[in-house]
């Protein structure tokens, strides 16, 4: 190669690529035909009510108008809305399945077209009239659908007038009319003379009119009144051409008439109520003893096939046994094969007692709404209306202290593991307002450990000595119905209700050991450490659950935590610490109870989790003196023990 010789690099041009054309993408349809020049048609775009731009279809080259987006593909009609696709709709011409006009088509776009304000079907031709309005994705402008009136030459000879007045104009009648009775001769009209010269001759003037003639003119003058009635009423989609519907609106709201008092006795009104509440009682009654009946014939059922000592716990697995869907447990005993009319027999009694179950429910919210609705006659001298905490002292009164919750038992189940303190529980529940209005119906169920603060007190007192299967009913007063913390859990409860309901079911009763204790802490692994407490404690968060003061700083009752079960000092709490501490705490307990208390000790019962360590004393109870010291106790990060503590307090 030549040294002296220069060389030159060049990159290639790259050619752009054609534009794609929208004939390419849509093919007209067999009966299109080109738009003939005498045809006057045109599309109107409208934009707040004002006409922004005209599109005519007899300058089109092609039997069609392509409406879309880009205007790269040669559209005819092109509108700049994002939601708009690429190449929307299009508009043929030809002779389709209505006749010969103007068609809408939708080409599969992504926001649809509307035509008079409802969508269409993509790929399906519409016929397009006079004034029709069409809107494109969600674009707030309209597109109507216009025939241009042909302009006329004032040198031109007048067009032959119509021979019949209906095919004229609208607004031609009325002159052609009034033009007419000008011409029109004028008629005699003979009028009869009145004769009063006898008493009675007036009256043989007055002929006996046309029955059916005078009820055809009242039907006539009533349906005119009909007519302008809904012509004045009639309110408009658009805004913006609609003037009158905030005047209706307001004429109807100053028409109404609110009365001042109730007309009927409330003497009556108690009879009514009181007659309704009896009705109730009765149904309750016949209810109960319905379900009474159905469930001794079920229990003859099961014992007549030896299925009594199956430990199926709510029987949920005996319909599967009994389609011989499902191989019965060797201990139940299937020696005598089920006969299937007893099979379907036992499928009607389950149904039954299920919606038996259902309608008691109904029926004893529709009995607690009767009670409530009886009126009252409030006798109010001078001064201001009662508040609800007057009202709640004088519900207290008249029961004779503090009010208790109230337990009905929809289906109880017999066990021998029972729900006591401080058990893992999971339940599903209905709540009910006091005026019967369910305000939540949670589907999935909700776990919490029981007398530790994460749920009601009123819902783990009815809880206490429940089975797996129960199904109760549990009216809970205000007094026992409230948190003192938000709780995301429990955020759909009413906080002004005097009463709530809650129909429980338990699903599922975990009793409580160290062992399971310290599995909720550690998430099921070997040990926990300062994290795992910290994610417990929003745990607990969310159902409510606080640190009873507020200068307790989380992070650092953590660590305290963490340093009050680590014996070995490693950062981290296995089982055995943990079963060491909770067993040498709990006999210091025991030892306390053994020893005579002078005066009664004012606080809280100790509970496992993140508030043991908050007994400084080892007594069994968390008192208001360790709940401020625990602050100066927690932040220095020594371990305090309980000798030191019982001598300062």
């Amino acid at each position: 190669m030549n040294a002296d010789k220069e060389i030159h690099f060049a990159v290639p041009l790259l050619k752009a690529a054609p534009p794609v054309k929208a004939l390419a993408t849509y093919q007209a349809p067999s009966w299109a035909k080109d738009i003939p020049a005498g045809l006057n048609h045109e599309l109107e775009i409208i934009k707040n009510g004002i006409v922004v731009d005209v599109r005519p279809f007899n300058k089109l080259t092609t039997s069609f108008m392509s409406i879309g987006r880009v205007e790269d593909l040669e559209n005819s009609l092109c509108l700049s809305h994002p939601s708009i696709s690429r190449l929307h709709s299009i508009i043929q011409f030809g002779a389709g399945p209505e006749g010969i006009g103007y068609y809408l088509y939708d080409l599969g776009s992504t926001h649809g077209t509307k035509l008079n304000r409802k969508p269409i079907t993509p790929k399906t031709y519409y016929l397009l009239k006079n004034t029709y309005m069409m809107q494109f994705g969600a674009s707030s402008r309209f597109i109507v659908f216009s025939q241009v009136q042909p302009e006329v030459d004032p040198n031109s000879e007048p067009a032959p007038r119509p021979t019949n007045i209906l095919d004229l104009p609208p607004k031609n009648i009325v002159n052609q009319i009034n033009e007419e009775r000008k011409t029109r001769p004028i008629e005699k009209v003979e009028v009869k003379k009145l004769d009063y010269s006898d008493y009675n001759s007036r009256d043989l003037f007055d002929e006996t009119p046309n029955i059916e003639t005078v009820e055809d003119a009242n039907d006539m003058w009533n349906e005119f009144a009909k007519n302008r009635k809904r012509r004045m009423k009639d309110e408009e989609e658009d805004d913006f051409f609609d003037q009158t519907s905030d005047y209706e609106k307001a004429k109807k709201k100053k028409n109404e008439i609110i009365p001042l008092y109730d007309e009927e006795p409330i003497c009556i009104k108690q009879a009514k109520t009181s007659l309704s509440i009896n009705e109730i009682k009765k149904r309750i009654h016949e209810h109960e003893e319905s379900l009474k009946t159905l469930r001794q014939q079920l229990d003859a059922l099961k014992k007549q096939y030896n299925l009594d000592e199956c430990s199926f716990g709510d029987f949920s697995g005996m319909p599967e046994i009994i389609r011989h869907q499902k191989n019965a447990p060797k201990k139940c005993g299937l020696e005598i094969p089920i006969p299937a009319a007893k099979r379907i027999y036992y499928g009607q009694l389950q149904s039954d007692i299920k919606r038996l179950e259902d309608l008691q429910i109904d029926v004893t919210s529709c009995n607690r709404q009767a009670e409530d609705s009886i009126p009252v006659i409030e006798l109010r001298g001078e001064g201001p209306p009662m508040t609800s905490q007057q009202i709640r002292d004088l519900e207290e009164k008249a029961n004779g202290g503090p009010l208790d919750i109230i337990i009905q038992k929809i289906n109880i189940v017999d066990c021998k593991d029972k729900v006591e303190r401080f058990d893992f529980v999971q339940i599903k529940y209905v709540g009910y307002k006091e005026n019967g209005v369910q305000f939540h119906n949670k589907e999935d169920t909700v776990e919490f450990q029981m007398s530790t603060g994460m749920s009601l007190k009123g819902l783990e007192k009815g809880l206490m000595d429940g089975c797996v299967g129960d199904k109760r009913k549990i009216k809970i007063p205000f007094n026992l119905s409230r948190f003192d913390n938000k709780s995301p859990i429990w955020k759909h409860f009413p906080e002004d209700d005097h009463w709530i309901s809650l129909v429980v079911t338990i699903e599922k009763v975990t009793k409580w050991s160290v062992e399971e204790q310290f599995r909720k802490i550690s998430k099921s692994k070997a040990y926990f450490d300062f994290k795992d407490i910290t994610d417990f404690d929003k745990y607990l968060v969310t159902y409510g659950k606080q640190w009873p003061s507020e200068d307790i700083d989380k992070i650092q009752a953590a660590k305290y935590y963490i340093k009050y079960f680590d014996q070995n000092n490693d950062g981290h709490v296995d089982l055995s610490e943990y079963t060491n501490t909770i067993n040498r705490d709990q006999g210091e307990i025991n030892e306390a109870k053994s020893k005579k208390r002078e005066g009664k000790i004012v606080g809280i019962r100790r509970e496992p989790g993140l508030w043991w360590i908050l007994d400084l004393n080892n007594n069994g109870f968390i008192e208001n003196e360790e709940i401020q010291k625990a602050y100066h106790v927690f932040e220095k990060g020594q371990l305090v023990y309980s000798s030191e503590i019982k001598m300062e307090l």
